[in-house]
């Protein structure tokens, strides 16, 4: 399900493998929480890696909702994964590369109506909400990026409502019509793009690392911006013979060496932040 890096080809065939990805996905009702006297079947869903989660359950809710106790509301519904409740406004694609095993296809999760993790995960409330993340999180990487968030804000209300269309709805031509014109600007943008915004998530550690990385000349890699940021975990010398922990971006492993302003443009999110797992010696 995942795409890999052997004969890289255009940027835009990149791009296309890595909206091409997916995560097959197994829903089972929390059994504590079935209220029939049979728990109802697990639900399948093919959830894209470049997506969130909860644009893939609006048929799961129906699924399970005759099975769990008249009171249970949809805005209660949070995922577990082996005990560990999933945070919605991440990427599927780094939930399931943070947390699963290679060998978790599909990736099993459980569903809950009840018992909201209030202290580890984010309400949803309802559709507008995720909206509002969204865009709030692709302001907070378009400022990072150019020192200000013009490119959003001056987004048409066409083209605003086109691009979280195309987040539902996983439509890659349509997203990447608005995404251009915020990654390189529309005609007579002459904003220069400063900074890389960037998400590190490191196994075994509980919070991510948010930080930039200036663009420079183009030329800065993804071992010389892990090594600013991680220097224990990818010393100089490790990262000059492109060694280290195992990195992990979109389901890909680049090497080391990889340009870090080519990521930025072809492996982030759709929320605009290059999200970076590097795996130790233990899952998150």
């Amino acid at each position: 399900n995942n795409p890999v890096m052997a004969d890289v080809g255009t940027d835009e065939e990149v791009r296309r493998e890595i909206w091409a990805g997916h995560v097959p996905i197994r829903l089972v009702l929390s059994s504590d929480e079935v209220s029939t006297l049979e728990p109802p079947l697990p639900f399948y869903v093919m959830a894209p890696r470049n997506s969130y989660l909860p644009l893939v359950l609006t048929q799961a809710r129906g699924h399970f909702q005759s099975s769990v106790p008249v009171m249970a509301s949809e805005a209660d519904l949070w995922l577990e994964y082996e005990g560990i409740p999933l945070k919605w406004h991440l990427p599927t694609g780094m939930l399931y590369d943070m947390l699963a095993k290679a060998i978790d296809l599909p990736w099993n999760l459980t569903v809950h109506f009840q018992g909201f993790p209030q202290s580890v995960a984010m309400r949803l409330l309802n559709e507008e909400a995720m909206r509002s993340r969204f865009f709030h999180t692709m302001k907070e990487a378009t400022c990072i990026r150019c020192g200000g968030t013009k490119r959003v804000n001056s987004l048409s209300v066409a083209d605003t409502n086109q691009l979280w269309e195309a987040v539902k709805n996983h439509e890659y031509e349509a997203f990447w019509r608005v995404n251009n014109k915020i990654l390189f600007g529309g005609p007579g943008d002459n904003t220069e793009t400063r900074n890389i915004p960037i998400r590190v998530h490191v196994s075994g550690v509980v919070n991510q690392y948010q930080t930039s990385h200036p663009v420079g000349d183009g030329k800065a890699t993804l071992g010389v911006m892990l090594n600013a940021l991680l220097p224990d975990l990818f010393p100089s010398a490790k990262v000059q013979e492109g060694e280290g922990p195992e990195v992990v971006i979109q389901g890909v492993r680049p090497p080391l060496w990889t340009p870090l302003l080519w990521l930025s443009e072809n492996l982030a999110s759709i929320d605009s932040f290059l999200y970076v797992y590097v795996q130790t010696n233990q899952r998150s």
